[in-house]
């Protein structure tokens, strides 16, 4: 698949206001369709005209979203399965090593990290069966409403 990324600087600054209100329905279009798509009560076609009405977008203006979103949400996925595959990985790399350790005080706290590393690797396969968690926005939205809670 071949990309193009085209930019431009916009000198007539009086369109900034315009653009700032079309990114703000743009990402607002995005998180409604991130929660719809999580229910799973709607297909994509039901979803489709839906959205269109309701945000006044265009059916490739919303293709363009779906695909974004969808994108998201099976890059987190991905994630989560390639960070399980490591931790497997980290508790046979101690497993192993706990077999040819001599000292008792290093077997005792290799097992205690194997054993909090099982424990965080159910945490993991558990929450792949979840609802990704996705952060629209930027680091300083994230920091903001992290730090609220």
């Amino acid at each position: 698949v071949l990309q193009l990324t085209v930019k431009t600087r916009i000198k007539d600054e009086s369109i900034f206001p315009i653009l700032d209100q079309m990114a703000m329905e743009y990402s607002t279009a995005k998180r409604q369709l991130f929660v719809e798509i999580t229910k799973g009560e709607k297909n994509r076609s039901e979803l489709k005209q839906e959205f269109i009405v309701r945000h006044k977008i265009t059916a490739r203006q919303f293709n363009s979203i779906w695909c974004e979103v969808n994108g998201s949400i099976s890059s987190v996925n991905e994630l989560k399965k390639d960070l399980i595959r490591n931790l497997r990985s980290k508790i046979k790399s101690l497993k192993e090593k706990l077999d040819n350790q001599p000292s008792k005080l290093k077997n005792h706290q290799w097992k205690r990290k194997i054993f909090a590393l099982g424990k965080k690797l159910e945490k993991m396969k558990a929450g792949l069966k979840e609802t990704p968690a996705i952060c629209f926005g930027g680091k300083k939205l994230f920091q903001k409403y992290r730090y609220k809670i």
